[in-house]
């Protein structure tokens, strides 16, 4: 795996992508809660949220570790490590989108 400019723009392209429809499904599911005036969320909550979110954590994880692999050989082979810094900065990025989901709540 090649980490031209192309398949690197796919890449966080696909990640930023999964991190949008991942904030929507928490904010989808926050605002419900607060339509219902609730103070708590319950199972059908937390249903909805597993059913919604994996899918999309499988993605990008599958597609993460896929990238990795290719970012090692390409360190190895050539010496260039730029598939590594694509890759951490969408590890950045989930870790404070999770980070700040968890202050939202």
């Amino acid at each position: 795996m090649s980490t031209t400019r192309g398949p690197r723009y796919t890449y966080l392209a696909t990640n930023f992508g999964c991190m949008r429809l991942f904030l929507f499904i928490v904010l989808r599911i926050q605002q419900r809660i607060n339509l219902e005036q609730r103070d708590y969320s319950d199972f059908g909550d937390s249903l909805d949220f597993l059913t919604a979110s994996v899918p999309v954590f499988a993605l990008s994880l599958i597609y993460s570790v896929a990238w990795g692999i290719g970012s090692v050989i390409e360190a190895v082979r050539q010496r260039t490590y730029q598939g590594f810094m694509a890759l951490g900065l969408v590890a950045a990025s989930w870790s404070g989108l999770i980070f700040a989901l968890g202050r939202l709540s």
